[in-house]
């Protein structure tokens, strides 16, 4: 098996996986070049979705007493942490051994509208079984609200 990513969103950009004639076959959709990924109606193939994955509605949300409002990007909701949410940044790497990658971003107090600078790392790895396991850490200096997740979409 072998996996590609880019710094582009974090993302997962293939997976070469052994079909039944153990001939390698790329399972994920997406793109054959950067410039797919920027011109994409959905643009979320295969990139880390945050500060906040889903909508939060009419784009506000309070906290700790303080009502935040949000860049809005899916009518009047934010959607994936908005119009620049994770999936539109360039990460910063580190390759660890062959079958390891740290990306890292560092999320400025006020951007699209959250609070807090947040230090996120997404960690890539491909063990000896196959499979892909991937972790997420985020780390704030003030209260903020946060939900991480990846954006995959395989074909069969």
């Amino acid at each position: 098996m072998q996996i590609a990513l880019t710094d582009y969103g974090a993302r997962l950009v293939s997976a070469l996986v052994p079909d039944k004639n153990g001939d390698l076959i790329d399972v994920i959709l997406g793109f054959d070049s950067i410039q797919g990924y920027l011109s994409a109606v959905e643009p979320y193939h295969g990139a880390t979705a945050g500060r906040y994955c889903n909508r939060i509605a009419k784009g506000k949300f309070s906290l700790e007493g303080k009502e935040y409002t949000l860049a809005q990007n899916n009518g009047t909701n934010s959607l994936h942490g908005g119009i620049e949410g994770f999936h539109t940044r360039v990460w910063d790497r580190q390759v660890s051994f062959n079958k390891l990658v740290n990306f890292y971003y560092v999320s400025p107090d006020g951007e699209e509208g959250f609070p807090g600078e947040l230090k996120t790392t997404v960690t890539y790895e491909l063990t000896n079984f196959n499979e892909i396991i991937i972790r997420f850490r985020a780390i704030s200096d003030a209260p903020t609200v946060l939900n991480l997740t990846k954006s995959c979409l395989f074909q069969p």
